[in-house]
């Protein structure tokens, strides 16, 4: 049978038109799927990069590590009575409060131990380890004897003994794992912190009775693991002598103490918060703001991590006189600042009542806290940037204004709470958070003055 004309497929171009339509469509579908599979490609590369970079791993591991912690404390927050939670609230201030007595060495000494003189570095860490065990003496003694005054004040024994431990092993923990980052061991610093923080929550999740002292118990256990951990896994954090060289002391000094002053007035400036509200209000009270100490550790975690990466290398940077590639690196690094205000501020507004009202319905109330206190937040946040300038630079005077700015302004601001009996716990937040504005605009004020300065002159 011959086929009709009509049911041939007509010619195109010496190809027919079905085949034509069929080459073509098949053309589109695999330039599609080509497209598709080089865009994927070109993602999982980026993730590779971004993911085997030591510095972002580094950054992420911190921010699983602050999630575990921040778990640990929303059991704190559900399974404790808010007088319990108090005496925890209490133990974390206590904890700081030791923090006082380093005196500087833990900040200097990591800054002369970022130099990467292994012999120096040796002698420093003998040193500040010797240091702690003799700081560990000290207040020891002076708890001891200030016994009866600490109990005055409604500070449980159990607190009292966990808290030294802790704020001690907290010393500790924070030298070797600054040895660590120096040396560039980010890797293990993850892996120290990480196992150390889930051990703690593991404690915590153990938690019967609302038994405070599992609770502080669990508190102590991630710093003394922490130090534990490092000494174990690191041979070279490991104190190889018993050494106090008074030579080597006033080095360390002389780059720790400004630094180490103004973190005192920011320690003392918590101190006086809480105090205040303890002698205004009452321990409960101090409970009800744990949501705000809480949201202070989540928030600043990322910029503290942040610090912790730039700094060596902006020092470094600094030492050979490549000035270029610092002002590109504080850049970058309020780059990276503002992108993560910007999320986390998102992250806060439509995400902290839901989540306060799913697992901490007692705190539903005090979520309003929180948003007076962003202001403030990103203030300290973005005081950083200018941190990192005059870390790296070592001209650390105006740190030192920066606290003295910021405890007198908090101070003064409480004081007149309490003289107009206007004392409350949005009040503080809010005192707070024109006190952490009024320091960063100090520091910006003289960072840019001094930038203008110098380009009067070039």
């Amino acid at each position: 049978m011959v086929e009709s004309p009509e049911k041939k497929p007509r010619q195109v171009g010496g190809w027919r038109k079905g085949s034509y339509q069929l080459a073509s469509a098949s053309h589109t579908h695999g330039g599609c799927l080509r497209s598709i599979e080089r865009k994927l490609k070109q993602y999982m590369h980026l993730v590779v990069e971004i993911t085997s970079n030591k510095k972002i791993q580094y950054i992420i591991i911190n921010i699983i590590t602050a999630a575990v912690v921040f778990a640990r404390n929303l059991i704190f927050m559900r399974k404790l009575a808010l007088i319990d939670l108090g005496q925890v609230a209490l133990a974390q201030t206590m904890i700081m409060f030791i923090s006082l007595f380093q005196l500087g060495i833990i900040n200097g000494g990591y800054r002369l131990y970022s130099s990467q003189n292994l012999e120096e570095n040796r002698k420093i860490n003998n040193l500040i380890s010797s240091f702690i065990f003799v700081i560990a003496i000290v207040f020891g003694t002076i708890c001891l004897g200030l016994l009866g005054l600490i109990k005055s004040i409604n500070f449980y024994f159990s607190t009292i003994t966990i808290s030294l431990i802790a704020g001690l092993a907290t010393l500790g923990s924070n030298w070797y794992t600054n040895c660590l980052v120096a040396d560039g061991r980010l890797r293990i610093s993850n892996l120290i912190n990480l196992l150390a923080a889930m051990s703690s929550l593991a404690i915590a999740a153990s938690l019967w009775g609302r038994n405070l002292n599992v609770a502080l118990l669990s508190l102590v256990a991630q710093p003394v693991l922490a130090m534990i951990l490092t000494l174990i896994i690191y041979p070279v954090s490991r104190p190889t002598q018993f050494l106090l060289s008074s030579e080597l002391l006033r080095r360390i000094l002389s780059l720790g103490f400004i630094p180490f002053a103004g973190g005192i007035l920011a320690i003392l400036t918590v101190q006086i918060e809480r105090w205040m509200i303890i002698y205004a209000l009452g321990p409960e009270q101090l409970g009800h703001y744990y949501i705000i100490i809480l949201y202070t550790s989540v928030f600043t975690l990322v910029p503290a991590s942040l610090l912790n990466v730039y700094y060596p290398t902006a020092m470094r940077r600094f030492e050979t006189e490549d000035f270029l590639a610092l002002s590109s690196i504080m850049k970058q690094h309020a780059k990276d600042l503002i992108r993560y205000i910007a999320l986390a501020v998102l992250m806060t507004v439509f995400l902290i009542k839901p989540v306060v009202t799913m697992f901490l319905s007692k705190f539903k109330a005090d979520t309003g806290l929180v948003f007076l206190g962003l202001p403030g937040f990103m203030a300290v946040a973005m005081c950083d940037v200018f941190s990192l300038h005059y870390h790296a630079t070592r001209r650390l005077g105006p740190l030192l204004w920066q606290g003295l700015v910021g405890i007198f302004s908090l101070t003064g601001g409480l004081w007149i709470l309490v003289a107009t009996k206007q004392f409350s716990l949005e009040h503080v937040v809010i005192v707070k958070s024109v006190a952490a504005m009024l320091t960063t605009g100090m520091i910006a004020a003289l960072y840019f003055r001094e930038r203008h300065e110098r380009r009067s002159q070039a």
